[in-house]
């Protein structure tokens, strides 16, 4: 009975808005990883028979497709970052963060589509399955809880930074380097630095870029 979900002394009139309504897709998209095994972070795909964690990240994702240096599609720093934090949490709650982290080669196209994460005792490793023997990246887990985050007063920091840079200009100074950057990585719409462009500090303003939402 209709009338037992929605008492009729709890309804009330609403006013509709008089413009048309925008039509949003909110559906997941196409490129959306499908996991291979439940509860794993969605750049880990399955736990292989010697404990260590393997994922395949396709050319056609937007966080590899839309990262070229010199022409060529490699797997963002990030990434690598997040995917191993993310393993080392699964492995142990008390780990916290990574350091000395180190990029040994350039992880492309056919490198990223047979990822191998390795975890230590104190840290990991990244290679391929195809090439085991060869190091991708590899980097330290630390255990110390995160400290509290510094308060920063934004106007006063904003006032030592006299140097702005547009979004679109940051682009083409990587562009201008060999490094061409996609729709995902052009969320930086403005940039504050020292005057000489040497200081330890920065400002940004961020966007999300809206198609990859």
């Amino acid at each position: 009975d209709p009338t037992e979900l929605v008492k009729p002394d709890a309804r009330r009139r609403t006013a509709l808005p008089p413009y048309p309504f925008e039509r949003v897709s909110c559906g997941l998209r196409a490129a959306t990883r499908k996991r291979l095994q439940q509860g794993l972070h969605p750049l880990l795909d399955r736990y292989l028979a010697d404990g260590s964690l393997a994922t395949s990240i396709a050319a056609s994702e937007s966080f590899l497709a839309d990262h070229l240096v010199r022409g060529s599609a490699i797997l963002p720093g990030a990434c690598i970052a997040a995917l191993a934090l993310a393993a080392g949490k699964l492995a142990s709650t008390s780990i916290h963060g990574i350091s000395e982290l180190h990029f040994l080669s350039p992880v492309g196209a056919a490198e990223a589509a047979d990822l191998r994460l390795e975890l230590k005792t104190t840290g990991f490793t990244l290679g391929t399955s195809a090439r085991p023997d060869r190091l991708l990246a590899r980097g330290k887990f630390h255990t110390e809880p995160p400290k509290s985050p510094l308060q920063v007063d934004l106007p006063a920091l904003r006032a030592s930074l006299p140097r702005e840079v547009d979004g679109d200009a940051l682009v083409e100074r990587f562009a201008e380097v060999g490094v061409a950057l996609g729709p995902l990585f052009r969320g930086v719409r403005k940039l504050w630095l020292s005057a000489d462009g040497e200081g330890r500090e920065a400002l940004s303003e961020l966007g999300l870029p809206g198609e990859e939402l």
